[in-house]
């Protein structure tokens, strides 16, 4: 507890300090948390693919025994590859690329992630709490946006394909549950700094505690400041069409910053759990949306989430278990915009300033049960939902003020669930269930979901899964309405999506492990941002989304010191008209591998990413992507001290991502060669 005053005083220091205003009780969420209290950073890798999962049926079991297509992320994984941000993790995944417009970071799977479209159909949890927000169905918290320091993560879940079945709306392509470390498991304090090439400037303090009586806190704190990439040139901005002059020749020069700051805490007691997080980050902006002034600091996103949740769980016995989860979440919205004047409007500063404020607060219910049925286990769950704010406003500051938009629209939901589960002998494991979705002003959905799984041989493992999902569409696609750059689509109908996988896995040679899965997914009424003839942006309902892959898996040890993991995936997407999705690579091979040195005092790792030829909304082409990284990580230092340098984009590679801000910038620059230095301390055990 005596971290925290430390990092108050350090959020001065890094010019990171948020208003009094803004300070909530520091309290995120609870929802599936797993029971296995031993760290998996300690376990080795026979245990680690041993490792129980909660996500893909509610309730803890092997991978292996899972009705999904899944990979998971350790906490072992995050330190030995040193992966700093959310969707640094996810990049590496198979089948998963993240795409970065200088706003939001973005990430994709079966080979969707159009440019300007938030709501990528990609569910995040947070200890089974779902991080969705009520105003742009979004939870694209990828960087340091997103609400839990990667410290603090025992293990990411990601089963693919739909799962609206379990979880609802937005469950289309694949959903991820970050599992965060217990409380109490490994009691001590420490501090965590960062610098790098790019200006970072973070400071992270956690604290776990075994309190009297049974209980346990954890909790941690981190602020950054970041400069981030110091001269992006944006070639649209020099030309003959522009006054190079006054867009410094196509050059934003420190135009990428951002800074913020986050808390998480994790409180036990009894059957009781309480999670809370908040996080705000704000964002300076080398392009917004429409176009603003070039090069001016001026325009800037800032983004908060805070969430409460408390989870109740009583065990009866192995197989009767209830959990009753409420929660209270909070989403907040500032974009400050600075455009040049149009011919008909007078201001001294020949500036206007326009300022969009969207606030969203929303409460959450939700009652599950299993128990023995029909010899096999039934899981039945309850869930409701209910908008006490949805707020969307924006209106023109300067020079004149006049309100464009406020709109606060708000939903109640509700929700059944049904799931049957049967093992027959050693070998079978089948899974039927589905969900009934009700909306006061959306349309009702039934989510069917079914599984098979065949355990051959107790190292072969044979899965068949079926998902019916849907994505209803948010509020800021249906009302977001300003009269100038958005136009709001009442007309708008759910996403209905279908996907079916098969997938193979075997373990051999004792410590290798392979795996080759197929998918077919099929996404009807696909909601897609369009720019209208007047240059605004719409959300239509397009054609069916299509999109079919093969992905291959191999990791283990190549020799008794040398790790391996290798994946790819070959894919295609598009829409039924034949055409082809803009940011739709066809393929992603990921490879990292891993040595100790020093007997276990260090271990370097390095990793090579490859994304292949991608086209942008215009229809560019974004050529092919090798992108090779160095990691040295340390272990046990002496005087509690470890270290984490890396390299990454070691070659220097000059490419662009697509980007869906503004029509007039289609791709975006990435960061050419970095690298980042982090030292930790562990001040011991509390």
């Amino acid at each position: 507890m005596q971290a925290l005053p430390v990092l108050a005083l350090a959020m001065r220091a890094f010019g990171a300090e948020p208003p009094a205003s803004e300070l909530p009780g520091l309290l995120p969420d609870a929802g599936l948390q797993s029971e296995n209290t031993q760290s998996l950073t300690a376990l080795s890798m026979e245990q680690l693919l041993q490792v129980k999962v909660s996500t893909a049926a509610l309730h803890e079991q092997s991978i292996e025994r899972a009705p999904a297509n899944m990979t998971v992320v350790t906490a072992e994984d995050i330190r030995r590859y040193g992966w700093r941000t959310f969707g640094e993790v996810l990049n590496h995944v198979r089948g998963f690329y993240v795409t970065y417009d200088h706003t939001y970071q973005e990430a994709g799977t079966m080979g969707f992630s159009v440019p300007g479209d938030w709501s990528t159909r990609v569910l995040i949890l947070v200890n089974g709490h779902n991080m969705t927000d009520n105003i742009f169905g979004s939870a694209s918290y990828y960087d340091q946006d997103f609400v839990v320091d990667m410290t603090l993560v025992e293990r990411i879940e990601i089963v693919r394909g739909t799962s609206s079945s379990l979880y609802g709306s937005n469950g289309i392509l694949a959903t991820i549950n970050v599992i965060t470390k217990k409380a109490g498991v490994e009691p001590g304090t420490s501090a965590r700094m960062e610098t790098g090439s790019m200006g970072e400037k973070r400071l992270t303090v956690t604290g776990s505690f075994n309190l009297p009586r049974g209980m346990s806190l954890l909790t941690s704190g981190t602020v950054f400041n970041d400069a981030g990439q110091h001269d992006i040139y944006f070639p649209e901005y020099n030309t003959p069409a522009t006054d190079a002059s006054a867009t410094n020749n196509g050059h934003a020069v420190n135009m990428d910053g951002d800074r913020g700051y986050r808390f998480f805490v994790d409180f036990t007691a009894g059957s009781w759990e309480i999670l809370a997080f908040t996080g705000t980050r704000l964002k300076i902006q080398p392009i917004s949306w429409a176009d603003t002034i070039f090069n001016d600091r001026g325009t800037r996103a800032t983004d908060q989430h805070t969430a409460v949740v408390a989870t109740w769980t009583h065990k009866f016995d192995e197989t009767h278990v209830l959990r009753w989860a409420n929660s209270w979440d909070e989403y907040k919205y500032r974009g400050d915009y600075r455009y040049p004047l149009s011919n008909d409007e007078v201001s001294t500063s020949g500036i206007e300033t326009n300022h969009e404020f969207d606030a969203g607060d929303w409460i959450t219910s939700r009652m599950t049960y299993r128990f023995s049925f029909l010899r096999g286990d039934l899981t039945a769950s309850g869930e409701g939902k209910f908008d006490l704010r949805a707020l969307q406003s924006v209106a023109e500051v300067l020079p004149v003020y006049q309100r464009q938009l406020y709109v606060n629209k708000l939903d109640r939901a509700a929700a059944g669930f049904l799931q049957q589960e049967w093992n027959v002998g050693t070998r079978w494991g089948f899974t039927v269930g589905a969900r009934y979705d009700w909306s006061l002003y959306r349309s009702s959905a039934v989510s069917p979901r079914g599984g098979i799984v065949f355990q051959a041989t107790p190292k072969t493992t044979l899965k068949l899964v079926y998902g019916r999902g849907f994505r209803n569409p948010n509020a800021n696609e249906l009302f977001f309405n300003d009269g100038t750059q958005n136009v709001g689509n009442l007309a708008l109908k759910p996403e209905q999506a279908e996907s079916i996988e098969v997938g193979f896995y075997r373990d051999f040679a004792r410590k290798w492990k392979a795996g080759i899965s197929a998918y077919r997914m099929v996404d009807r009424g696909i909601i897609v941002p369009v720019y209208t003839s007047s240059g605004a942006s719409e959300f239509v309902n397009a054609d069916r989304f299509h999109g079919i892959g093969l992905g291959v898996e191999l990791n283990g040890k190549l020799l008794p010191f040398l790790e391996i993991d290798a994946n790819f995936q070959q894919q295609q997407s598009w829409l039924e008209n034949r055409t082809t999705l803009a940011n739709s690579p066809r393929g992603l091979g990921k490879l990292r591998l891993s040595v100790p040195l020093r007997g276990q005092r260090l271990l370097l790792s390095g990793g090579l990413l490859y994304e292949s030829e991608r086209r942008s909304l215009a229809g560019a082409r974004a050529n092919p992507v090798w992108l090779p990284e160095l990691t040295l990580v340390s272990k046990d230092l002496p005087l509690g001290i470890n270290i984490q340098a890396g390299v990454r984009n070691l070659a220097g590679t000059r490419y662009v991502d697509p980007a869906g801000l503004t029509p007039t910038v289609d791709t975006i620059r990435q960061p050419g060669r970095t690298f980042f230095v982090t030292v930790a301390h562990n001040f011991g055990k509390a």
